[in-house]
């Protein structure tokens, strides 16, 4: 993905929040995404914040099945990926209810996990997006082959 400053602002500020974290690899940027990769992951993969028409999508993504399928199989046998993720959330000082984990395989091939960044009273829109971002590779940094072990997200 060539790097274009996202001219939306609230993908502008979750690409510098993004750009100062120390838990992602290379954060890149277009007009309609920002993607971060994973910092220690086991195989290549991205935490990605898209805005789709008025709707902004956290999403984990991978094209390699073995990574996608330890992942999927530490949520099945521990506590649901939601749960998760409000964990991270709330040590980040969000406060709320999110949607539900939408998991799928899309056409180009690759393992997608997202949430819907909703919408928050005590947060504005850039925050709970640059927060849904950062929650997203903490919760996954636990998760399967995300992790070889070395520093944190």
């Amino acid at each position: 993905m060539p790097s274009t400053m996202p001219s939306d602002p609230i993908l502008a500020a979750a690409f510098a929040t993004a750009s100062a974290h120390d838990g992602f690899g290379s954060v890149e940027s277009s007009i309609d995404c920002v993607r971060c990769s994973a910092k220690h992951a086991g195989a290549p993969a991205h935490f990605e914040l898209q805005r789709r028409g008025d709707v902004y999508w956290v999403r984990m993504v991978t094209s390699d099945r073995w990574l996608s399928e330890s992942v999927e199989g530490q949520i099945l046998e521990g506590d649901p990926l939601d749960e998760l993720l409000e964990e991270e959330l709330a040590d980040l000082g969000w406060r709320g209810t999110i949607g539900a984990l939408k998991h799928f395989r899309d056409e180009q091939k690759v393992y997608v996990y997202e949430h819907q960044v909703p919408a928050n009273s005590t947060h504005s829109a850039a925050e709970s997006a640059a927060l849904f971002l950062i929650a997203y590779a903490k919760t996954f940094h636990e998760l399967g082959d995300m992790s070889s072990g070395a520093g944190d997200a």
